[in-house]
């Protein structure tokens, strides 16, 4: 069984999956870093996830991203963290509900918004000149996908890293 986590960048997905893998004795992925080593392998040169993105575009980033997603489909016992967007897809939504069990990891607007506010290099799907405005759409719109492809919708505003693991381990197990 795979446990694949999703939800908005800075929901905590890579820190609890790392946590939650050593737990349950799964192998750890998380989406992102593998989409960067695949490109790294492909292309000869080392680029972050926001570079690729902000190189090629989104309709490349997403088939690219449904490619690497594509790839795992013979995981088994693997914790996945996806990346914020992964699941706006619907073709990578459909994959990774074969692939496991999802996992929202549901953090309210106004704690991510203070986690994004605080990190040097917003995500790119953002609008630096209008922060507020360019989040509250993106959170809906992925909100909304959030909602509609978990397996498990865990409220996760205000746990440690390790309280998260205990919820989604009685959620799924």
């Amino acid at each position: 069984m795979n446990i694949i986590l999703i939800g908005f960048k800075n929901s905590g997905k890579s820190t609890v999956g790392k946590l939650l893998a050593k737990h349950l004795n799964y192998q750890f992925i998380d989406t992102d870093r593998l989409l960067e080593g695949v490109y790294e392998k492909q292309e000869g040169v080392f680029l972050p996830i926001h570079a690729i993105f902000k190189k090629h575009g989104e309709t490349f980033f997403r088939a690219f991203e449904a490619a690497i997603i594509q790839s795992l489909k013979e995981l088994h016992d693997t914790v996945i963290a996806c990346g914020g967007g992964t699941v706006a897809n619907p073709t990578t939504a459909a994959q990774l509900k074969h692939l496991g069990s999802l996992v929202y990891l549901d953090v309210s607007k106004k704690i991510l918004l203070e986690r994004i506010a605080t990190k040097a290099r917003k995500p790119q799907m953002l609008d630096k000149n209008n922060l507020l405005e360019s989040f509250e759409r993106l959170y809906q719109e992925r909100k909304t996908c959030y909602d509609s492809v978990a397996d498990v919708c865990l409220k996760v505003s205000h746990d440690m890293p390790k309280e998260v693991l205990e919820k989604i381990v009685q959620a799924v197990f």
